[in-house]
């Protein structure tokens, strides 16, 4: 159960926004950016919330949306998306660090901050908010907190999209096949 990084946290959680409709597909996430200075944005703080203050946000970078590693990295239009959206921070050091590995405290933050007008339940990621998040525990956070189940992938198949299908918990595989089909 592999754990999950901060880019692909970002292109999971865009692609559930498009998902239900919070974004259009394929939004350039640059249009958001001031006129006066492309290299910020007009972005609110997120709302405080009790794993924001467990988990300290010093570290990150509220002001600055525009990363300098990410270029050329393959989530960089999530990142930049989910950055432009104040939905995801930098580093003061002005970096995103997309293969870092993503926290459950933080994810839990992401998904206040992404889905703030759905109540998306975060049953999966309790416990140690400093323990890292697996990728099928986001995903599963996801689907099921969206409400997504699989229409035409059949849970057996799952093979045909990963090499490592048999690693997958055989109680997450309606929720991995979900998460293929909303892609």
């Amino acid at each position: 159960h592999d754990i999950a990084t901060r880019g692909e946290i970002a292109a999971f959680i865009y692609q559930a926004l498009v998902k239900t409709g919070e974004i259009s597909p394929g939004e350039n996430p640059a249009k958001n950016r001031t006129r006066s200075n492309p290299n910020t944005l007009s972005v609110p703080r997120p709302p405080k919330t009790l794993l924001s203050q467990q988990i300290s946000p010093s570290n990150y970078n509220f002001d600055q949306p525009s990363f300098n590693d990410i270029q050329g990295h393959w989530a960089q239009i999530f990142i930049e998306a989910m950055g432009d959206r104040g939905i995801m921070r930098g580093f003061t050091d002005g970096t995103f660090r997309p293969d870092k590995p993503l926290t459950r405290g933080d994810f839990a933050n992401i998904i206040q901050t992404a889905f703030q007008n759905k109540r998306i339940p975060l049953g999966i990621v309790k416990g140690d908010p400093n323990q890292y998040i697996t990728r099928v525990q986001a995903l599963v956070t996801l689907t099921e907190g969206l409400n997504l189940a699989p229409q035409n992938i059949q849970k057996n198949t799952l093979s045909n999209y990963f090499q490592d299908a048999s690693q997958i918990p055989i109680e997450a595989t309606g929720n991995i096949a979900a998460a293929i089909e909303n892609r």
